[in-house]
């Protein structure tokens, strides 16, 4: 087994090695399951012909399961795909992953109970920092001039990963719609973030996406009832899939995803 994919193996991603041997017919399949009122970190799985041939937990019960085709990634080069994160390209990959305009329109259609909700990235310059910085606001789709969710994201590497560092804005109505604004229009300075960062994801990449999660028990939280936050993302060239969700001081999960991801997906 190459040492890139030997290095992903004994990441957090997972708790359990196998070796097996796999021809170019794979694909990459990410599950999470619910254990005794704990979410775990997501599953992921090389599987063919439907067959789960390599796993982290083995879940009785999986409550979603996406699945990526890698065939054109031969298994035996992967640690061509698996890139160091450390380097600059990577930090600009996770970038154009997020910039851009994403929505759940198509998930919605296919599910009427679900809420269209419209995601809005755009890099913006912080006065005196050299690191990469977004902006990013999440609003339903028909009242985009109130969004729900407003978040600063230093993107930066992280040993073998890249992570993504939220921060909330100290003024959140001063910035609403600002990736409407020029370019030239989007600084900042230090003294516009919250002290402390909200919660990191950490992400890989794995062949043609990233597959991100909050830190081991998630992040310290204060909304809607939750105590704590955990995340986990998939970026991958149709957009982006979010298992978000918070839980109580008791562990239960009071509001979040549940039996599939948010999927959203680039809006033209």
């Amino acid at each position: 087994m190459n040492n890139r994919f030997s290095q992903f193996l004994n990441s957090p991603f997972f708790v359990k090695k196998s070796r097996t041997n796999l021809d170019k017919n794979q694909k990459l399949c990410i599950c999470s399951q619910k254990v005794q009122n704990q979410q775990l970190p997501l599953t992921l799985a090389i599987a063919r012909n439907g067959t789960k041939l390599l796993l982290k937990n083995t879940p009785s019960i999986c409550l979603f399961t996406s699945i990526f085709s890698i065939t054109s990634i031969p298994y035996r080069n992967l640690d061509v795909a698996i890139a160091n994160p450390n380097s600059t390209p990577q930090v600009e990959a996770v970038v154009s992953h997020l910039v851009g305009v994403m929505d759940r329109s198509i998930q919605v259609a296919a599910n009427p109970e679900a809420v269209n909700v419209r995601m809005t990235t755009c890099e913006v310059q912080v006065s005196g920092s050299e690191t990469v910085y977004l902006y990013q606001e999440q609003a339903i789709a028909d009242n985009l001039s109130h969004p729900y969710r407003q978040r600063f994201l230093q993107i930066l590497p992280n040993q073998d990963k890249v992570e993504s560092r939220a921060y909330k804005p100290i003024d959140a109505a001063k910035w609403i719609g600002l990736c409407d604004r020029p370019p030239t229009q989007r600084t900042l300075d230090p003294s516009d973030l919250s002290n402390e960062a909200v919660c990191s994801v950490f992400l890989m990449p794995i062949a043609n996406i990233y597959l991100g999660a909050t830190q081991p028990g998630g992040c310290p939280a204060n909304i809607r009832g939750a105590v704590t936050i955990t995340n986990t993302i998939v970026l991958h060239n149709e957009g982006m899939d979010t298992w978000d969700r918070g839980f109580d001081a008791a562990g239960n999960q009071v509001w979040g995803a549940e039996n599939e991801a948010y999927q959203f997906r680039w809006v033209d």
